[in-house]
C-alpha cells in the first residue's frame, strides 16, 4: 500500500513539474503584425506593426535623432507630427505611433534628422504598406533645399 503512495506521489509530482516546465518555455510572443529593417553604417531602424493597429519605431545608434511623423489626409490635410520616444537607454530609442493605410492615408513617410538636417539615408515613405517604398521626394513632405 504504501508503495502504491509513493509511486502515484511521484508520479504526480513528475507530471506537476513536466506542467510547470513546459508553462516556462513558453513564451509570449508580441503581438505583431508586421516588420521592416533598414540601416545605415552606424544605425539600425526597425518597424513593427502591431496587430492592435499602429506601429513602434525601434532605432539602435548611438546618436540622438528627432523622427518626424508625415501622412496627408485625403491627399489634403497635411499631418506633420515630431514622434517622442516612449523610451531611450544605452542607444535604443523606441517610438509608437499611430497610423492605418486607407483609402485616405495611403502613404507615410518617416523623416529622420540630426541637427536639424535630414538624413535621407535614414528617411523612408511607404505607400499603401510598409513594404512598398517610394522615392522619399514623391510626396513632397520634405523642405525645399534653398538654392
Amino acid at each position: 500500500m504504501l508503495r502504491r503512495i509513493l509511486i502515484f506521489g511521484g508520479l504526480i509530482a513528475l507530471i506537476t513539474v513536466g506542467a510547470f516546465a513546459a508553462f516556462a518555455q513558453k513564451q509570449d510572443t508580441p503581438p505583431i503584425a508586421d516588420a521592416v529593417y533598414w540601416s545605415s553604417a552606424d544605425t539600425e531602424v526597425y518597424l513593427l506593426q502591431k496587430k492592435s493597429g499602429g506601429f513602434r519605431l525601434t532605432v539602435v545608434s548611438p546618436k540622438q535623432f528627432q523622427v518626424t511623423y508625415h501622412t496627408r489626409i485625403n491627399s489634403i490635410e497635411r499631418v506633420d507630427k515630431t514622434l517622442a520616444p516612449t523610451s531611450s537607454a544605452n542607444g535604443i530609442t523606441t517610438y509608437d505611433f499611430e497610423h492605418h493605410f486607407t483609402k485616405m492615408t495611403i502613404w507615410m513617410a518617416l523623416e529622420f534628422s540630426s541637427n536639424g538636417q535630414t538624413v535621407p539615408e535614414l528617411t523612408r515613405t511607404f505607400l499603401n504598406d510598409i513594404h512598398e517604398v517610394v522615392a522619399n521626394g514623391y510626396f513632397d513632405f520634405l523642405p525645399k533645399k534653398k538654392s
